[in-house]
């Protein structure tokens, strides 16, 4: 990925979304259900704690995720933020006990997951229907039926 060339009056426009404690920066634009912060640059949106690191510290690697130390998805502190892969990120979920097993949130026994698939292999259920029924996300629908997880998309060069 090419560094992310962003106008100074949107970094500004960005950390006038940011309200500064003495621990966590919270994000306080629009938000996920989860509470992800959501940034829009030149008309595509962001996960703000991603800006926040490509502002602060720099390029993302390819294929990797901009993980929290304070386990806060609306913090946007530099110093809160790592870089890790997918294994990383879940290991970590896992050892502060986030997360029942590698791939899939614990909000889902595996019968939920094994009801899912089974609902979702008959071809009589959409996606959306699924994440309504389960109260999860269309994309944790997605991972669960499909065998994949979701990838966050990756900050592309603004040009």
């Amino acid at each position: 990925m090419e560094s992310m060339k962003i106008p100074v009056k949107t970094i500004q426009r960005f950390w006038n979304k940011v309200e500064k404690t003495d621990g966590c920066w919270l994000w306080i634009g629009s938000k996920s259900k989860r509470g992800y912060g959501y940034f829009e640059i030149k008309g595509k949106t962001f996960k703000s704690h991603r800006v926040a690191y490509e502002i602060s510290i720099g390029k993302i690697p390819r294929d990797k995720y901009v993980c929290h130390h304070c386990d806060n998805p609306s913090c946007v502190r530099p110093e809160h933020l790592w870089i890790g892969t997918f294994e990383e990120n879940n290991h970590d979920m896992m050892r502060k006990g986030r997360m029942r097993s590698l791939g899939v949130p614990c909000k889902l026994s595996p019968e939920q997951k094994e009801k899912m698939r089974n609902l979702y292999s008959k071809r009589n259920i959409t996606l959306e229907e699924l994440a309504t029924l389960f109260k999860v996300s269309i994309g944790t629908v997605h991972g669960i039926v499909r065998g994949v997880m979701p990838r966050y998309g990756l900050l592309k060069s603004l040009k």
